[in-house]
């Protein structure tokens, strides 16, 4: 069906084997002549022929078999040559893209650094604020359960004066103005105890309203905005805030100065916060003399003990 150049090469070689060898010169000249597609190697089938014309002093034939043999050495050079270029190139091309990959993946591990840098952050933050959630519960828990300890005294007292008054009833007439006065003693208290239920009340709303001031305010100190519209009740608003989340140091000032001021409390705050001179000028629009003497005031205040 096909001429294979291979299959004559093969057959070439039995006849040469068996002592044939002018068959097996036609078939190896055969195989050279058959196209035998792309790759075939034709080394031995030329240097076969050559040996067979060179023993029999056949010259032509064999300069001819020489020139195809240095046209194909040139060949060879030729595509060692461009396999050579080829492959230099193609390791400059594999240095690039490395390169260029090693800063893909430098630039991805700041990526990557920053958003756990960020994450950290987040959850430091997240942390912060659930401790002064924390604080500030407790703070509401401790006022709640006083007023709650006073609740029920009253409450007790009221189950005391209704028992005193069931036992009065089944005496004597004498004792009326007792179970009267016991009565009085029992509005009076009940009473006493709806004041305490809606002060508790003012109070949670009043305490709730402060705090949410205070952390507006504690919101631009923390931007350096200026405080010297601040009214009294903006002082007592940004204290109490701030006291939620720092109750020891707040609670170390009272006890160390004595007669201290909101605004020298303001002072100490900022400086508690890390706030420089320069800051704590701009936030209370004075200048630094100034702040060297609310420094000086407040050690002269400062509790012997």
């Amino acid at each position: 069906y096909d001429e294979i150049p291979g299959i004559y090469e093969h057959l070439a070689d039995i006849y040469y084997a068996e002592g044939n060898k002018e068959k097996a010169y036609t078939f190896w000249k055969k195989a050279l002549s058959t196209n035998g597609g792309i790759g075939y190697d034709k080394d031995n089938l030329i240097h076969s022929l050559l040996s067979y014309d060179l023993e029999r002093g056949n010259i032509d034939e064999a300069s001819k078999y020489v020139d195809q043999v240095i046209a194909i050495k040139d060949s060879i050079i030729n595509v060692l040559r461009n396999d050579t270029i080829k492959d230099l190139q193609l390791r400059y091309d594999h240095e690039v893209e490395m390169n260029a990959a090693n800063e893909r993946m430098i630039r991805w591990q700041w990526v990557l650094g920053g958003l756990i840098l960020l994450v950290l952050c987040l959850v430091g933050y997240i942390l912060w604020k659930k401790h002064k959630t924390s604080l500030r519960q407790m703070e509401y828990d401790m006022q709640l359960s006083a007023f709650s300890h006073q609740t029920l005294e009253l409450q007790m007292a009221i189950t005391k004066a209704e028992n005193q008054i069931l036992e009065l009833k089944s005496a004597e007439s004498q004792n009326q103005a007792e179970i009267q006065r016991l009565e009085q003693v029992k509005e009076k208290a009940r009473r006493e105890m709806d004041e305490m239920e809606e002060k508790m009340r003012q109070w949670h709303d009043k305490e709730a309203e402060k705090i949410r001031k205070g952390v507006k305010l504690y919101d631009g100190i923390v931007k350096n905005e200026k405080a010297q519209t601040w009214t009294q009740e903006d002082y007592d608003a940004f204290i109490a805030f701030y006291e939620i989340g720092h109750y020891s140091t707040v609670k170390g000032f009272r006890r160390e100065y004595t007669e201290i001021t909101p605004r020298n409390m303001l002072y100490l705050i900022l400086t508690d916060m890390g706030k420089t001179n320069e800051d704590i000028s701009h936030i209370l629009g004075i200048d630094l003399n100034s702040i060297r003497s609310i420094r000086h005031r407040l050690n002269n205040k400062k509790n012997e003990d």
